[in-house]
């Protein structure tokens, strides 16, 4: 598959011809002008984006792939992150020398080269990579290499923005557990529970910033300002979104104090912000990375977007009855506890008897830990239909996101994994 040809920007060349000398002089003026006034020119424009068809339509049958094939590949670029240590570039596993400290802070006029590099260690380093060597799918930073290989780019091109995203959701989830009291995440106690909430908080809020501080500077040597300028706004963009999800969902599970019960499209929204906000931040920086055209870059925030909210509805059904899932947390209904409104208990309050209302409403904010109470309310969910409806709302957005997007992607192996991943999201188990 040949890389997609680069935009060229051609100059008129004025052909030799029998002119006076004076007409001559004029025209070569002319040309001097012109070619100055187009190099200046073409120093001020923003680079040129690829030309996209948007006529490929359905995968061919050749470029499907299957879930074994996909757990492979995902495999394989997970093996990929950490053999480059691209996470490790960013931050540390231990600051065990200055220019590791010099890497994310320019400012040591005071210490110099006598830096307390065991406090950071101890600080940021350890409590990071407690949580990162724990594993985790690695499926945005997947995802954007997905998209730039669907486009005949290479994974070095857009590793590091990828390595970016993963980074700080992670940080995010440091923060989430504080604030949801969460007990266990993959498998161990929460980073709060093992370093402290002060520890995790501080470490968590480091994840946000350090990365785009080591891209900033990588990038500088290779983009123009404009184009830099363009990835540190949706870089932004993204992080106030996923405040704002994370905002409506605190809220929320404060069920005491809400002053009604969320709509069903408010719950799409604030899903759309607290976890489809970092799948289509991969997205949109691959996107500009590579020189995606703007209706281009447009498809894939909103495919990015919808898979992962569907990517959330899923997460919430496995935390009630997937059995996977509870093998991780050692319980079920951890979102009862929580007092969470997803997609499940809006629709359930909406759907059932007054009754049933007071008493799934009186569970969530008793926020228990009592399996009896947990099960009780879970069995209110099921009466009244509401996990199988939520089963049939992610299902949907798949579709929804791939209709979306499918013209858009040239037909290719990686399109297909494009394809695979999106509906991996609403099969896994855990």
């Amino acid at each position: 598959m040949s890389k997609p040809e680069n935009l060229i920007v051609k100059l008129l060349k004025c052909p030799a011809v029998s002119l006076p000398a004076t007409v001559i002089a004029g025209v070569g003026l002319g040309i001097l002008f012109e070619r100055q006034r187009a190099k200046k020119q073409l120093q001020t424009t923003a680079e040129p984006k690829t030309t996209i068809e948007s006529n490929h339509g359905e995968l061919p049958a050749e470029f499907v792939v299957s879930n074994k094939e996909l757990a492979q590949i995902m495999l394989e670029l997970t093996q990929l992150l950490g053999d480059r240590k691209s996470l490790e570039a960013i931050i540390p596993r231990a600051f065990t020398e200055e220019k590791e400290l010099r890497n994310v802070c320019d400012n040591l006029e005071y210490t110099n080269n006598a830096n307390d590099l065991h406090g950071l260690t101890k600080a940021l380093s350890e409590p990071i990579w407690d949580l990162l060597d724990r594993g985790g799918k690695r499926w945005r930073p997947i995802l954007g290499m997905f998209i730039a290989q669907a486009y005949g780019r290479s994974i070095d091109e857009v590793l590091e923005a990828c390595s970016l995203v993963e980074i700080v959701h992670n940080g995010s989830l440091l923060i989430d557990d504080i604030e949801d009291q969460s007990q266990v995440r993959r498998d161990k106690p929460c980073v709060h529970l093992i370093y402290g909430a002060d520890i995790a908080i501080n470490a968590g809020c480091f994840m946000y910033y350090a990365p785009m501080l080591s891209l900033l500077k990588s990038y500088e040597k290779k983009f123009s300002k404009e184009k830099i300028l363009r990835i540190l706004r949706v870089y932004s963009e993204e992080m106030v979104n996923i405040h704002l999800g994370q905002g409506w969902d605190i809220y929320w599970h404060n069920c005491d104090k809400i002053a009604h019960i969320p709509t069903e499209t408010q719950y799409l929204q604030m899903t759309a912000h607290k976890t489809g906000v970092l799948a289509r931040m991969a997205a949109r920086l691959t996107c500009e990375i590579i020189d995606l055209p703007e209706i281009v870059q447009k498809k894939f925030a909103t495919f990015c977007e919808k898979i992962g909210v569907a990517f959330q509805i899923h997460d919430d059904i496995l935390n009630i009855v997937g059995d996977e899932y509870v093998a991780t947390k050692g319980y079920y209904g951890e979102d009862i506890f929580e007092g969470k409104m997803t997609l499940m208990v809006i629709h359930s309050l909406n759907n059932s008897s007054a009754e049933d209302q007071a008493r799934l409403l009186d569970i969530l904010k008793m926020k228990t830990k009592e399996q009896t109470l947990i099960d009780e309310a879970i069995a209110i969910l099921k009466k009244n239909g509401s996990i199988d409806y939520a089963r049939s709302k992610e299902e949907a957005l798949i579709q929804e996101a791939w209709d979306g997007i499918k013209n858009y992607i040239p037909n290719n192996r990686y399109k297909g994994c494009l394809k695979a991943l999106a509906e991996f999201f609403v099969a896994r188990k855990v």
